[in-house]
């Protein structure tokens, strides 16, 4: 059973876009359309380069790219042929990209569908192409503050953008948000250009930050909150059981999802972003606790790399339901790389955070930006600590 990419005839000379990200992972884009090149510019624009080395990710787009018969996996989720692994449109199944799932980590090509929008798994590809040359990606986020390279790490909703805001107010450049990329032996780390999400209760701590937003979106959280109102109000004693009070209750968490404004990075920092490597000086692990204190202590660097093990399992979840959709669909055929990733990444993880200056920070939810700067400043500044004696972790 062969698995090769689907190609059709293309023209002599088809139009070409390069990225080259950091000078690691290069890409290659192939026959876009006008909108998909904008697309892709929007995402990457900031690497976009002249590659003088052959790709390590493809990027093809087709006019039509839709196989005759198709077998699904889940409803509207992915499908395969005798040929190649389909992801579909969650909203009407129709095929996106051709994704070639056993490539991944070494040179692989995707055909999309143009028009899509978004190329389908592209981060998640590219970090797994950047592990694969011993890059870590650590759920976290990442600034420059007064000569020293802060790395927060922590769960999901743990408060890692909000120092990154807390310290950018204050003067920091932003390094990375979301996702960070960090050298195996620990010396730097830098960042992809994934937006950054601004919840509303954050707004107010940002006004310096914060662009003018469009009325329309104005009107929008004007709206949500206007429904929300109505249901405290009107939605207690018998009337919770009227028929528009139980859906509104249903819908309400579901609209305040919408409580949000998503920018780039170089469009929200502006002359605080930062997009070259830095070093990773100083190391904190942010959660939040039901204490209403913030506390900041010094903490074991091992105990950190085991925890971001897990966290970065937890984060890749989405992306290894469409392997195991791949193994399902053609259960001869593995990809030895993506088979061995948990252990790499713990092993790589436990040798770049080791012997590391690193605290952990406890907090409220939601946190006041200016006292979870005041509480965290002093031990991102001076010179890192130095002689902090490596440990084996306990597994």
């Amino acid at each position: 059973m062969g698995l090769a990419n689907d190609h059709q005839t293309l023209s002599a000379n088809p139009p070409i876009l390069d990225f080259d990200i950091h000078g690691i992972v290069g890409i290659r884009v192939i026959d876009p359309a006008t909108a998909d090149a904008a697309g892709l510019v929007e995402q990457l624009g900031l690497y976009s380069a002249s590659l003088n080395r052959q790709p390590d990710i493809t990027i093809r787009f087709k006019q039509e790219l839709s196989p005759p018969i198709l077998t699904y996996l889940g409803l509207n989720s992915v499908g395969f042929t005798e040929e190649g692994f389909y992801i579909l449109d969650r909203r009407d199944g129709r095929v996106k990209a051709q994704v070639p799932i056993k490539d991944l980590g070494n040179q692989c090509e995707i055909v999309c569908q143009s028009g899509i929008g978004s190329v389908p798994m592209l981060f998640d590809i590219i970090r797994l192409t950047f592990l694969r040359k011993n890059y870590i990606p650590l759920h976290g986020s990442a600034f420059y503050y007064k000569g020293n390279g802060i790395l927060t790490v922590g769960w999901s909703k743990g408060g890692k953008t909000e120092s990154l805001l807390a310290f950018v107010n204050h003067g920091a450049d932003y390094i990375a948000d979301e996702w960070v990329m960090l050298s195996s032996d620990g010396q730097s780390m830098f960042g992809l250009p994934i937006p950054v999400t601004l919840w509303e209760w954050q707004f107010k701590y940002i006004p310096t930050l914060l662009p003018k937003r469009p009325i329309s979106q104005k009107f929008l959280f004007r709206s949500i909150h206007a429904v929300d109102a109505i249901h405290r109000t009107l939605g207690r004693g018998r009337l919770r059981y009227i028929f528009p009070m139980g859906l509104l209750k249903r819908v309400l968490p579901y609209l305040k999802q919408g409580l949000n404004l998503s920018l780039l990075p170089q469009k929200l920092f502006k002359n605080h972003f930062h997009q070259r490597e830095a070093n990773l000086d100083k190391l904190f692990l942010v959660m939040s606790h039901s204490e209403p204190r913030i506390s900041v202590v010094p903490c074991d660097s091992m105990e950190v790399a085991q925890r971001m093990a897990i966290s970065n399992i937890y984060e890749q979840m989405d992306f290894f339901q469409y392997y195991q959709a791949f193994k399902f669909a053609f259960p001869q055929v593995s990809n030895e790389f993506l088979e061995g990733v948990i252990e790499l990444q713990r092993s790589l993880l436990y040798r770049a955070l080791n012997g590391k200056e690193t605290y952990q920070v406890l907090h409220p939810y939601p946190v006041p930006f200016e006292e979870l700067f005041n509480q965290m400043q002093s031990f991102c500044e001076g010179y890192p600590i130095k002689g902090i004696q490596p440990t084996t972790p306990s597994i």
